[in-house]
C-alpha cells in the first residue's frame, strides 16, 4: 500500500487556497499555543509542535509548497477508481463564496477550515 502524504493544510487548519501570509499567521498562532514551554512539556504538545513545524517547513516555502501541491493532487487522482463516483478535482470541495471561513478563534486566518 503506498504511503499517503500528510495533510499539512489540515495540520494548520487551513484550505489550500490560503496565501503565504495566512499560512504564516496560522502557523505562528498554533506554534505559540502548542509550544511545550507553554504546556509543561506535555508529550502531546511536543508531537503537535513537531507536526506544525513539518507543515510550515513545506507550506512556508513557495517552491516546496508547489511541489507538495503537485504530489497531493497526483495522490488524489490515483486514489480515484476508474468509473468511480467521485467528483472531479475542484468540484464540491471548496466552500461557497460568502461563507465565513475564519471560524477558528484567534486564528487571524480568513481561509481556516471549518
Amino acid at each position: 500500500m503506498p504511503k499517503t502524504l500528510p495533510d499539512h493544510y489540515a495540520t494548520l487548519g487551513l484550505h489550500r487556497r490560503c496565501s503565504a501570509e495566512q499560512i504564516r499567521n496560522a502557523y505562528r498562532i498554533l506554534a505559540k499555543e502548542h509550544h511545550p514551554d507553554r504546556n509543561g512539556d506535555d508529550a502531546g504538545s511536543v508531537v503537535r509542535t513537531q507536526e506544525l513545524n513539518a507543515a510550515y517547513a513545506v507550506l512556508g516555502d513557495a517552491d516546496a509548497r508547489k511541489a507538495y501541491d503537485r504530489e497531493l493532487a497526483a495522490e488524489e487522482r490515483s486514489a480515484r477508481s476508474p468509473g468511480g463516483s467521485r467528483k472531479p478535482e475542484g468540484e464540491g470541495d471548496s466552500e461557497e463564496e460568502g461563507e465565513s471561513d475564519g471560524s477558528r478563534p484567534g486564528s487571524g486566518a480568513t481561509c481556516a477550515k471549518t
